[in-house]
């Protein structure tokens, strides 16, 4: 996690089944990922199409990516906006 929230390799990780509102290929991004060991955390769009190619993923696949990476960065602007709103209160 950098700045308390979730790395791109945590979101797909713990990533909950959405019954539906995500796309299949999203799901078989995810599930491909999960499976893969060599999986690792990606910083930006480019190093996860790089990903993609070194482990020979389909086209099919770079799409479930390409909305995976999508959802995640809404999740990240969504919880940054929240967290500048809302600041964390420490601990007494």
């Amino acid at each position: 996690m950098t700045g308390g929230l979730l790395s791109f390799r945590d979101y797909v990780l713990h990533r909950k089944y959405d019954y539906g509102r995500g796309s299949a290929a999203s799901w078989s991004f995810i599930a491909f990922a999960r499976g893969d060991r060599r999986f690792r955390d990606v910083g930006s769009s480019r190093e996860l199409l790089a990903y993609l190619k070194e482990a020979g993923a389909s086209e099919e696949l770079v799409l479930g990516a390409r909305a995976a990476w999508n959802s995640f960065t809404v999740y990240r602007s969504r919880h940054r906006r929240l967290a500048e709103r809302w600041p964390a209160v420490p601990a007494p």
